[in-house]
């Protein structure tokens, strides 16, 4: 306890005057003689002791409100301690506020989020006048306010923290530190002080600054984790793939559930995509994670779906969206045009034994096989390239599926056969091939060394590098001719004598084709017979898989961007978050947007066209390490060890001064008090 100004308390000694009045008055006051009748009154009933006791309290009333105003001058205060560690003089504060998803966990009546918030308010009301404040936002990456180095006063630190609320993004505790930090340091107040508000589970604590950064540093940390048992399960990772082998639409989701609570776990987790969906008991240990498969049948258009458990004590982990089909950059789609041939007669057997060898230095593709009349968007969706192998006739929907696979960044290797028809190929794969089919060439028999041989491959080609004089020795016997007038981003990589085009590459997008107009089986050609063909097939497949850049990816973490790519017949983009008002894209660009997690459709438009000429989807989730609720058992001690040592060092007070007499009320109370008793005097 101490007071403002001590020497007024000078003035205690004005209660003797009130005290001397009275002396004195009772000594020099008149006689005045009463007659029977009020002497009976004054003496009825212990009225006299009743006067006397007004009086004496009367006295005490005026003696304290002396002492009353020599007190209120003085202004007492009572030291208590400061929930941002401030002391009186102005100073440099930081309130590193952790505001990722974890912070949504209720418990104790409210969530952590709810204790931090008022945490942070209470310590930026009790700085100092004329502090300078930063506000710092632990989430991932860091948010620092002002983005200045001049900072805000508390008033209006205040004012937005009030308006915050917590996010669904993960932590960066460490790097909100470090910022805070810099912050406060380049501050020109000697006292600086940081308050890191945060429910300090293992997840985020790693990272956070040495001792020797913190150093000339206050660092208050507070912990605002529920004290009870946690009781929340989570779905942190779902993952899909497709089952050709038992239907084109079929897919197999793999979900993983981390029961954080204390006691086992029985719940219900359900998975659904369109309209279909399924459900099972997951029965899962405390603290231990659990996988689950579950076989959907995908309605035909639906791209993502979700998977659920019931609500709990942080609802926003309890569901996880996936893509049905997220890509593989190594994975290869092999699609037989030719099925019905025996084993070791087609092009797809001839590739896919290529495609499947194993070395040291190459660890092969993975590679998965299906029927031209099985292809859907999902397994082109799933893999990073796709041998089309002579095809016959695609249906519309599978060759606009095709197109749309290479144009966003996916590689085609497309190659003839006798299956190939001329004018089918010209009207369905058009898009994809360098010019229109004009007809079949007939050359002789390969297999009698007939056929014509490669007079010219490109050796600086990344798709026959390393292999080109090993091709020459092939005879091709039947091709596709091409008709004159090529499309745009199309050359020639190998051709025959004569110069016929044999081996050709075309940019479609951001993808590319690579056309081999004879077959791969031993039909047209005898190439599958020869060395060559295997580290051929292999070198052509390795530079479609990396031809065409990274794909968009299909899921991405609160937060993060999500790289948006117009196709070419595109020039406008709606994206549809889950909630809120869409967004409008006028080119190729990263969407930031992300902070709510659930499904978005992104709508390409073309000018003129009141529909989408294409739509995708692309799902948002939390990170699955803001589920990891194992508490650290209070703040790291790198924060607790909180010493201002240096040269640059303020005086460390710690207590704030609370007013132990509310001026007014007090004295209010006091005179009314005397006031009442004077009239019962």
């Amino acid at each position: 306890m101490g007071f403002e100004s001590p020497w007024l308390l000078l003035g205690l000694l004005g209660v003797a005057v009130p005290l001397l009045l009275h002396w004195y008055l009772r000594r020099t006051a008149p006689v005045v003689p009463l007659d029977a009748v009020m002497h009976l009154v004054l003496h009825g009933k212990g009225e006299t002791r009743r006067l006397r006791l007004v009086h004496v309290v009367l006295l005490t009333l005026r003696a304290l409100i002396v002492a009353g105003i020599a007190l209120l001058f003085a202004r007492p205060y009572l030291n208590v301690p400061a929930a941002g560690g401030a002391g009186e003089r102005p100073i440099a504060a930081a309130i590193v506020l952790d505001d990722s998803m974890s912070m949504r966990l209720a418990g104790d009546g409210g969530t952590s989020w709810d204790r931090g918030r008022e945490t942070a308010l209470r310590a930026l009301k009790e700085l100092p006048a004329e502090s300078v404040v930063f506000v710092v936002r632990a989430t991932r990456p860091a948010i620092v306010v002002p983005d200045d180095a001049s900072g805000w006063d508390a008033a209006r630190a205040v004012r937005y923290v009030e308006g915050l609320s917590a996010s669904r993004a993960g932590t960066d505790l460490g790097g909100a530190v470090r910022a805070a930090l810099a912050r406060v340091r380049g501050s020109p107040q000697r006292d600086r002080r940081v308050v890191v508000i945060s429910d300090f589970h293992e997840n985020p604590v790693a990272g956070l600054p040495s001792a020797e950064e913190l150093a000339g540093i206050e660092v208050v940390p507070v912990d605002v984790a529920p004290t009870g048992p946690l009781h929340n399960r989570a779905v942190v990772d779902v993952s899909a793939t497709p089952a050709p082998d038992l239907s084109p639409g079929h897919v197999r989701v793999r979900v993983v559930v981390a029961n954080g609570a204390a006691e086992p776990m029985s719940e219900v987790l359900s998975v659904r995509a369109g309209a279909t969906a399924a459900a099972r008991r997951v029965e899962c240990p405390s603290g231990g994670r659990c996988d689950e498969e579950f076989l959907l049948e995908v309605p035909e258009g639906v791209r993502v779906g979700e998977a659920r458990l019931p609500p709990d004590d942080l609802a926003d982990d309890d569901v996880r969206w996936f893509s049905l089909a997220p890509q593989d950059r190594d994975a290869v789609l092999l699609v037989d045009g030719d099925p019905s041939r025996r084993n070791g007669e087609s092009g797809a057997y001839f590739v896919s034994r290529a495609l499947s060898l194993r070395s040291n230095d190459d660890p092969g593709f993975v590679v998965t096989t299906v029927r031209d009349d099985e292809l859907s968007p999902l397994h082109l969706a799933a893999v990073g390239t796709v041998g089309l192998l002579n095809p016959g006739t695609l249906s519309p929907d599978r060759a606009r599926a095709l197109a749309d696979f290479v144009a966003s960044g996916g590689g085609l290797f497309l190659a003839a056969g006798s299956n190939a028809d001329p004018e089918a190929w010209s009207a369905t794969l058009g898009v994809l091939l360098p010019a229109p089919v004009r007809s079949v060439l007939d050359l002789g028999n390969p297999a009698a060394s007939a056929g014509k041989s490669l007079a010219r491959v490109d050796a600086s080609h990344p798709a026959v590098a390393g292999v080109a004089d090993l091709l020459t020795e092939a005879h091709v016997g039947h091709l596709l001719l091409l008709e004159n007038g090529w499309r745009v981003g199309s050359s020639v990589v190998a051709s025959l004598e004569g110069g016929v085009p044999l081996l050709v590459e075309r940019r479609v997008g951001r993808g590319t084709v690579l056309t081999w107009l004879s077959s791969l089986d031993r039909d047209w050609t005898d190439l599958p017979l020869l060395p060559a063909f295997a580290p051929f097939v292999r070198k052509a497949f390795s530079y479609l898989r990396i031809a065409g850049g990274q794909r968009p990816a299909g899921a991405v973490r609160v937060g993060e961007p999500r790289f948006v790519e117009f196709p070419p017949d595109a020039d406008g983009a709606i994206v549809r978050p889950p909630s809120g008002t869409p967004l409008t894209l006028t080119g190729s660009a990263a969407f930031e947007k992300t902070a709510v997690p659930g499904i978005y459709i992104v709508d390409f438009f073309r000018k003129g066209r009141p529909e989408p000429v294409r739509s995708e989807a692309f799902v948002v989730n939390p990170d699955p390490e803001e589920s990891v609720l194992r508490h650290g058992g209070g703040p790291p001690a790198v924060l607790v060890r909180t010493p201002a040592s240096g040269p640059d060092a303020g005086a460390a007070a710690t207590t704030r001064r609370l007013p132990l007499l509310p001026p007014f009320l007090v004295g209010l109370l006091l005179l009314l008090a005397e006031a009442w008793l004077r009239g019962k005097a």
